[in-house]
């Protein structure tokens, strides 16, 4: 085989005149072998190869874990001839040859065949029958390793034309790291990225884009996964996890679960439709789909799919899927399908119907620990304190949960509840890491990591907490639950509280991506809150404090609405103060009841009983609540004339600020200037004081850059004037 002239592919597509020697060779009818590492860029280059060409992609892909499977890298090309009647009857490789030979000649399409060292004997067979038939349409993609016999011979014979992809050098790893950040890093940075790539670009583009994952946590095709997920709508994402559960399925099925439009939607795209079957048309392996969807979500389209296929499965295909998912899940199905059917009614806000389910689940006995989550988590939600705790412990104590990641969500819940109920030394004890081999050992350890924070916030230790939290997210790369995002918005809290506005810009924008419809609009809600407040503003995060309430609130989500309003009320907004007394609001226990008796002190504008509020909060070892609630306590006093009372706390207010790692709040900046502050005043103060200009503040907050200047003169003046006192 002739070895074609190679250069490293900086940014895609590739460079043009290694694309021009493959695209050379295709035009003289020789096939291409495309080889490299993972992350190097080989499927981006067939893609640049196809376009260079001006032909179709027919992917053929390889999957090691269906190698033992005859045909089963070819066989959806096989369902996919756009001419069935062409197709003779006989043994299945020579149907399959046919089929797939007939879609080429017939789209004048070039044959794609990635992950080629991966593919089982039949279909390896068949591209290698196809070389000598096709000249010039064939382009294997491998990693290396050896291909099998037939190809490997039908390739030397064809005198196959070999891209070998190598690593970056320097100059280009700076480059790649220029263009995604659009100014050129420093040579020390360029240089500390290369050896941690080894000169490989997605590795480079990772770490560039300040991904924590390490170099080689996923492979190529998971991070074209990711793409297609990201740009698809949630309609069409959950037609991606359908097929990737089955495929292809019938326009009927898809038709009964809702999906008709995404299928029209996504045709041409993301799927194509041929003879009222729908199949996969994006290039990416179906089990890499079913990867980035996760277990959990696979578990609830796989329900509903064999519901629907039960209703109006008719295809032959629709039959074959129906046996082979009849089974579902191996070893219990009843009890396997109803955990799996609360658990999505839990992710999909149908709380009610989750209730229900757990608690006939838990009456059979199988799966119990899965139930009892459930339950403990629904009633947390609903701002229950007492029975979430009895529930999730009992189950922890009891018995041993079905999966270390049981072990993980039951703990998550009880150290919740725990925090919620005041109770800091139980929550900490509670928040130790499950035992045991995990399936799924990364998202299990983030679980541990973000529960593992939720104490250490509570106690206001919020560099500690802001460590485990970015661990959390490190390790939940791969999460569909939920979980990412809110371990994210927990994260912008933080480090909103620290007053770092670049950690909380990372954290919101790492909270949009790991987002999940139903269950994550509160708390991006709540990230964009924490993003504006760290400029310095106020009045904006308070409205949208009030919004994420009311968003969380109409899915049912009490305990995530009062949090919310709690947030906006130390920001001290009366209104929220006075929606979080609503009987329907309450929560259990002494740290919601504390959260109330500021709200009310705070509405009425009553000092002594706001710093009432902060002894209590203090009590229950919360600081940084007790913190906030002592500076609005402090601000009161002044306002209604008791200075001297209101300056003899300054200490106090020192110590709790220095106990939570000097953490700043709107009510903590105007009580440390020791002057009568109007809200206005005290937020154009902060945001000039953050960097803000005078135009940038006025346009943030609807008013002229002189007003600006007005609010600032007459700051500036009651601070001086309280300093001289």
């Amino acid at each position: 085989m002739a070895t074609g002239v190679t250069s490293p592919e900086r940014t895609a597509p590739p460079r043009a005149r290694l694309l021009s020697d493959a695209a050379g060779a295709v035009t003289r009818g020789r096939p291409v072998v495309i080889i490299g590492t993972a992350g190097i860029g080989k499927t981006e280059f067939a893609r640049a190869l196809a376009r260079s060409v001006r032909r179709p992609i027919v992917w053929v892909l390889g999957d090691e874990k269906s190698t033992a499977a005859p045909l089963a890298a070819v066989s959806a090309c096989v369902e996919s001839s756009p001419d069935p009647g062409s197709v003779p009857s006989g043994p299945a490789e020579t149907m399959a040859s046919a089929a797939l030979c007939s879609r080429i000649e017939a789209t004048g399409a070039l044959l794609v065949v990635d992950g080629a060292e991966h593919l089982d004997d039949a279909s390896a067979r068949v591209v290698a029958g196809l070389i000598p038939r096709l000249p010039g349409r064939v382009v294997a993609l491998s990693n290396g390793q050896a291909l099998g016999p037939a190809l490997y011979a039908a390739l030397r014979t064809a005198d196959a034309q070999i891209v070998d992809v190598p690593p970056l050098t320097l100059d280009e790893t700076a480059a790649l790291i220029g263009d995604l950040r659009h100014h050129r890093p420093d040579l020390a940075e360029a240089m500390r990225i290369h050896r941690a790539a080894d000169g490989n670009p997605r590795h480079v583009r990772h770490l560039a884009s300040s991904a924590q994952r390490p170099p080689g946590s996923a492979t190529e095709l998971e991070y074209l996964a990711a793409a297609v997920l990201a740009a698809a709508t949630a309609p069409e994402r959950d037609l991606l996890g359908f097929l990737a559960v089955a495929s292809p399925l019938s326009l009927p099925v898809l038709g009964a679960l809702g999906l008709a439009d995404a299928v029209d939607a996504a045709a041409g795209r993301l799927v194509t439709v041929d003879g009222g079957l729908v199949r996969s048309a994006h290039g990416v392996p179906d089990p890499v789909i079913a990867g980035r969807l996760g277990v959990l979500h696979l578990l609830r389209l796989t329900e509903r799919l064999v519901d629907a296929l039960d209703r109006d499965g008719r295809s032959p295909a629709d039959l074959l899927h129906r046996a082979r998912l009849a089974d579902w899940p191996a070893g219990e199905p009843a009890e396997g399908r109803l955990a799996a059917t609360l658990i999505g009614d839990l992710l999909d806000d149908r709380l009610a119907d989750a209730l229900t389910g757990a608690r006939s689940l838990r009456a059979t006995g199988p799966a119990s620990a899965i139930a009892a989550y459930t339950e403990a988590e629904i009633l947390r939600r609903l701002g229950e304190g007492r029975r979430p705790r009895i529930l999730a412990r009992a189950a922890l104590t009891d018995g041993t949960p079905e999966s270390p990641l049981t072990e993980a969500a039951l703990r998550h819940t009880l150290v919740a509840a725990d925090v919620a109920f005041g109770s800091l030394d139980e929550a900490a004890a509670d928040a130790r890491p499950p035992s045991g081999p995990a399936p799924q050992p990364d998202l299990v350890l983030a679980y541990s990591c973000f529960t593992a924070a939720l104490p250490e916030i509570a106690r206001g230790a919020f560099a500690e907490a802001g460590r485990r939290l970015d661990a959390a997210l490190e390790l939940a790369a791969e999460d569909r639950t939920g979980i990412a995002c809110a371990a994210a918005a927990e994260l912008a809290a933080v480090r909103m509280m620290l007053g770092d506005p670049t950690a909380v810009e990372r954290a919101v924008a790492r909270a949009r991506a790991s987002a999940v419809d139903a269950v994550s609009a509160a708390a991006l809600h709540l990230c964009e809150a924490f993003a504006t407040a760290c400029r310095g503003q106020s009045t904006r995060p308070r409205q949208l404090f009030r919004s994420a309430a009311r968003t969380a609130r109409n899915g049912g989500h009490v305990a995530d609405a009062f949090i919310a309003l709690t947030w906006a009320v130390r920001f001290g907004d009366r209104a929220a103060a006075e929606l979080i007394t609503d009987p329907a609001l309450r929560c259990e226990g002494p740290a919601a009841r504390t959260v109330v008796a500021q709200a009310v002190a705070l509405r009425s504008r009553d000092g002594d009983a706001l710093i009432r509020a902060a002894e209590g909060y203090a009590r229950l070892g919360l600081s940084a609540h007790a913190a906030d609630a002592l500076a609005q306590g402090m601000i009161a006093l002044r306002a209604a004339g008791h200075s001297v009372a209101a300056n003899a706390l300054r200490g106090r207010l020192d110590d709790l600020v220095a106990a939570c790692d000097g953490i700043t709040s709107p009510a903590i900046r105007v009580a440390v200037t020791g002057a009568v502050l109007t809200d206005r005043e005290a937020e154009v103060l902060a945001m000039t004081a953050l960097g803000g200009t005078r135009r940038a503040v006025g346009e943030a907050l609807g008013i002229l850059p002189t007003s600006v200047s007005a609010y600032l003169v007459r700051a500036h003046q009651k601070i001086d004037a309280a300093g001289s006192r």
